[in-house]
């Protein structure tokens, strides 16, 4: 197992595309579930990395656990690794009443193509799919937005300064209007739809 990420691209090539999560399980489940021929590449703390592809097209799939250095390297080529869209499938809190948990969101700001990309294969696949704001700003949960998700700012920032393609698909787990809340098992099941979104969408060669 190689625990540097130079140590894997000195062999080879990578995926140019790569979905996020911040948790090693959910990726694990992730990569049992969706890629073909899942190599894990990466394992260090929180991090995993595996690369294989979806529909015959290569994706990566990381965790970063949070970490904000972790985002960074992945997004700015560090190491001369350069992933040219991403899209990060997390969780996210509500305050609106019509969203049950387990509704999907895709956070407004992000890359306009890949918006329509996502906005185009969610109809295909009947999946409801609303874009909005997500994140609040400088950590105030009290502004001008009703979803609410710590990484999405963090993921269009770097993005923005890098110039790279970046997208986030949310599913609610809490709703705070009505109290309803997702535990981690249904969570889990109830990332299926964003996640079979988010791989078609990466699964079919531009």
């Amino acid at each position: 197992m190689r625990t540097s990420l130079s140590e894997h691209i000195k062999t080879g090539s990578h995926p140019s595309r790569i979905i996020l999560t911040t948790d090693p399980q959910r990726t694990r489940i992730l990569a049992a579930h969706h890629l073909e021929y899942a190599a894990l590449v990466l394992e260090k703390d929180e991090v995993l990395l595996y690369f294989g592809s979806y529909n015959g097209v290569p994706v990566a799939l990381a965790s970063f656990g949070f970490q904000s250095d972790a985002v960074s390297a992945f997004l700015t080529g560090e190491k001369n690794v350069e992933f040219e869209e991403i899209i990060y499938i997390g969780d996210c809190t509500s305050s609106l009443s019509s969203h049950a948990p387990g509704t999907v969101v895709i956070a407004d700001g992000g890359d306009s193509g890949l918006q329509k990309r996502v906005l185009m294969t969610a109809s295909h696949l009947n999946i409801a799919a609303e874009v909005l704001p997500a994140f609040p700003p400088a950590g105030n949960e009290s502004g001008n937005t009703d979803v609410f998700d710590s990484v999405t700012g963090l993921l269009y920032g770097f993005a923005k300064e890098y110039g790279i393609v970046a997208l986030s698909v949310l599913t609610v787990s809490e709703n705070k209007a009505t109290g309803e809340h997702l535990d981690e098992s249904e969570w889990r099941r109830r990332l299926y739809p964003a996640a079979q979104l988010v791989f078609d969408v990466f699964g079919t060669a531009t």
